[in-house]
């Protein structure tokens, strides 16, 4: 399949909502309706439609409605009042007009706009969880959309009488909710079928070095992308920590068995012992002339010393004792 990059985006082609496919049916006389499904059911009516639905109107009262809100500029006002505020969907004015009768579901499809995808951006990384490999699973996030429409019509156009509220919900959102809504609640069944497609994004990408300063501002596209993108990056810098050689052994000039002064505990005073083991970060682990061991003893606490000195050292290791 196609291999995706954060920074791109998924379109989904969603369906008619069945409201809305229940309405074109009535209106074609129980017509199959499956000639509508590239058909935006769901658009707001344009002049050309409504012109459309005008000529299919037996009734000439409604065919005056349709042709009264295509009239330019006439009828702008009126367009805004009963079609933009309240954001009227196709099959509604479909439904409202009793005598529209579309010829075919073919003809009523080639009237409407076409039902584009909806696109989301991705947000996941390509890169598998170690950063090694390829992740073929993309990752998108959405908010169902809702809304009210039609408020302030009245005032605006000077309009009596109640002003009628419309709750309106995206039209793949709303789809989109009610296909992983069993999943989420953990109700079994098989993951559902969504018709998507990859849309690559050549500018919208990440620096090629990991380690680039980015500032990220999401206006119109939101977290999703930059979800993305983190988890990329988070994953590119675990990729490369993996791949990086080890660092090299700390050079050390003391062997195990090196007689040595070290100051025990960091403390002022320094006592004889010998090395047991040098450790790759530099540090020893001792074992004191008088039978007490310390680890991880930094080297600057640590001094070699030869055969005379050693003797001399030993009236230390006494002194040490007898402190004790």
């Amino acid at each position: 399949g196609a291999k995706h990059e954060p920074g791109d985006s998924v379109g989904i082609k969603c369906p008619n909502a069945p409201d809305a496919l229940a309405a074109a049916k009535k209106a074609l006389g129980g017509e199959d309706v499956a000639a509508l499904a590239d058909a935006d059911l769901a658009a707001a009516p344009t002049r050309a439609v409504l012109r459309a639905f005008a000529a299919w109107c037996a009734d000439a009262t409604d065919r005056d409605r349709c042709l009264a809100l295509a009239a330019r500029p006439a009828g702008a006002e009126l367009y805004d009042a009963c079609v933009k505020a309240p954001a009227l969907r196709a099959h509604e004015l479909l439904e409202a007009l009793p005598s529209c009768r579309p010829p075919s579901a073919k003809e009523l499809a080639d009237a409407l706009p076409r039902l584009g995808a909806r696109y989301y951006s991705v947000a996941s990384s390509s890169l598998s969880e170690d950063g090694a490999g390829r992740n073929d699973v993309v990752a998108l996030c959405f908010s169902v959309v809702r809304f009210e429409a039609g408020k302030g019509v009245g005032d605006a156009h000077g309009l009596c009488g109640r002003e009628k509220i419309y709750d309106r919900k995206g039209l793949c959102t709303t789809w989109l909710d009610e296909l992983v809504a069993p999943v989420l609640a953990g109700d079994g069944g098989g993951a559902p079928t969504v018709p998507c497609f990859l849309k690559p994004s050549d500018a919208f990408c990440l620096p090629e070095d990991p380690d680039a300063p980015i500032l990220m501002v999401g206006p119109g596209t939101g977290v999703a992308p930059f979800m993305g993108f983190l988890e990329h990056r988070a994953r590119q810098r675990k990729a490369r920590d993996a791949a990086a050689a080890p660092p090299p052994p700390f050079p050390t000039a003391l062997p195990p068995g090196a007689a040595v002064l070290a100051q025990w505990d960091g403390g002022p005073m320094a006592y004889p012992g010998r090395v047991e083991r040098a450790n790759v970060d530099g540090t020893y682990d001792l074992l004191y002339d008088d039978g007490d061991r310390e680890k991880s003893v930094p080297a600057y606490l640590v001094q070699a010393v030869g055969r005379g000195r050693r003797a001399k050292a030993h009236a230390s290791a006494s002194t040490r004792q007898s402190a004790r």
